[in-house]
């Protein structure tokens, strides 16, 4: 146990010798909602190695297609932001079905982030 309740969460699918893993959140947002992380506990995306890199967008690519394929998700939406109470670098993969609003006038629009932003 290392006190990281992403760290400490159990991958979906084990492979002893991978650099990265996929997790389910703890708190999903919508079904589906997971996790792609660092097996090694990275407190910052510029701590990641090339090989996780490498790791965790093959493992992104993996997911997003089994998503779409297998519970019927438009596309997916692909986020890091761990700003809340997580301290381990990772990228969220929300699935996206064809009736759900669009996400970016949520974020960028007048109402998300630029607002607090003062733009």
């Amino acid at each position: 146990m290392t006190d990281c309740r992403l760290c400490d969460a159990p991958s979906l699918g084990e492979d002893p010798s991978a650099l990265a893993r996929v997790i389910a959140f703890p708190q999903p947002q919508f079904p589906g909602h997971r996790v792609v992380m660092s097996v090694q506990h990275r407190t910052s995306l510029s701590e990641v190695t090339p090989e996780e890199w490498a790791a965790m967008g093959s493992l992104i690519s993996e997911l997003s297609g089994r998503l779409c394929a297998d519970e019927g998700a438009e596309r997916t939406y692909v986020l890091a932001i761990g700003d809340v109470d997580s301290h381990v670098a990772h990228f969220h993969v929300i699935p996206r079905s064809k009736d759900d609003p669009p996400l970016g006038p949520h974020v960028f629009g007048p109402e998300g982030w630029n607002a607090t932003r003062g733009n």
